[in-house]
């Protein structure tokens, strides 16, 4: 069953009858031959069955009342690899904090509490186990922004987020890493293969290098066979700049230096490329490149989510407040839920921040979830070449 589930899960749940389904279900949960790529995609998915499903198999999960959250998050993210689109995460996470504010409805009074402190978990986890990270989200700061904003007010969220509370979330991120399934750089990468590079030295030479784009980060090789990356480019924040038919640079408009990370035997080393000059072999791959960096230049795509996440429930609750009129009540309802999300104001702005002058590749698996913000652009003008690259050498 879990073979055929496997091999085509939306043929495969349509032709099968209650029996099988729930058997399915719960096969699911306990077999460790499940495709977790598969799985993940299809209970993403926004077809109603795939709904239905991703229903059905959250709730297929022991009750998660008087759970850690941090554990019961860790559970969920285990049996399965979250899929490529943003809505799919959505719909997926959205689901996971229906379950639990349902099965703890004194820690939360709203699922909305619940699914943005996820996040702020996972962007926690991302900034305390990065080896390129070298200045830390420390507890105070976590506690802090969380604790004034997401418990502001306790009919909001609910009384149990205390600051105790808080802490011990934060000390079991910092202690055990929240993974998933561990894959190399050159699986499911957005865009991969040979391009020269600009040398950094002063006789100025293309040299050819094997180049990944994953995780909002550029990634090269001296050669393919190689299993770690020579240098490694977040590309949060920096710009894009077509120079001919087959050639582009990467720069940063604002502090004129990329902060990119060299990987020696010693351990990571900061760089100071002011420009990545890169050539292709055709026009065609050069637009290739180009439009997959571009549309990673967007920034965190974690951050983005909760951003735009944010922003759809803010209108929302400004047009149920328009409907209901301008009684106490609702103001006082659309106070409570911006006050809950205000939270990110602080915790994505900390990341923004950071993320814009050191080396981030997450640990965490969103790598599919950098080309899934679709619906959010945000443009990068031209701007003038400044001159001459600096470099280490490299």
């Amino acid at each position: 069953m879990i073979k055929q589930f496997n091999k085509g899960p939306d043929q495969f749940v349509q032709t099968i009858d209650s029996t099988t389904y729930d058997k399915l279900i719960n096969l699911l949960h306990i077999r460790d031959d499940v495709n977790k790529v598969v799985l993940g995609v299809f209970l993403g998915g926004s077809h109603p069955t795939n709904k239905k499903f991703l229903n059905d198999y959250v709730n297929g999960f022991e009750a998660w009342t008087n759970k850690e959250f941090d554990e019961t998050l860790r559970e969920f993210l285990a049996r399965f690899r979250l899929p490529k689109e943003a809505q799919q995460i959505d719909r997926i996470m959205e689901c996971f904090a229906h379950k639990y504010a349902r099965d703890n409805p004194d820690r939360f009074s709203d699922p909305d509490t619940a699914y943005l402190l996820a996040f702020s978990l996972i962007l926690l986890n991302t900034d305390a186990h990065n080896i390129n990270i070298k200045h830390k989200m420390s507890k105070r700061v976590f506690v802090h922004n969380n604790l004034n904003e997401l418990v502001k007010g306790k009919n909001s969220t609910g009384g149990q987020l205390t600051a105790d509370y808080l802490g011990a979330l934060y000390d079991r991120i910092i202690a055990s890493e929240l993974k998933i399934d561990s894959d190399t750089i050159f699986s499911n990468a957005l865009m991969k293969g040979w391009l020269h590079k600009m040398s950094s030295n002063h006789k100025k030479h293309w040299q050819r290098r094997w180049f990944v784009l994953k995780n909002n980060c550029i990634y090269y090789f001296s050669t393919k066979k190689n299993e770690h990356p020579k240098v490694i480019i977040p590309l949060e924040g920096l710009r894009l700049r077509k120079l001919s038919e087959l050639s582009f640079e990467i720069h940063d408009a604002t502090i004129s230096t990329i902060k990119s990370v060299k990987l020696t035997t010693n351990g990571p080393v900061e760089g100071n490329h002011q420009k990545y000059m890169l050539k292709a072999s055709s026009p065609e791959e050069a637009n290739k490149w180009m439009e997959s960096i571009a549309s990673n230049i967007l920034g965190s795509p974690v951050i983005l989510l909760i951003k735009r996440k944010k922003r759809m429930l803010v209108r929302k609750h400004q047009v149920e407040e328009g409907a209901v009129g301008n009684g106490s009540g609702s103001i006082r309802s659309k106070v409570h839920r911006e006050d809950s999300f205000s939270v990110f104001g602080s915790l994505t702005q900390h990341h923004e921040d950071s993320l814009g002058s050191r080396a981030r590749c997450s640990s965490f698996d969103f790598d599919s979830l950098a080309q899934s913000i679709g619906t959010i652009t945000d443009d990068c003008p031209p701007t003038t070449a400044d001159g001459g690259s600096g470099g280490d050498g490299r």
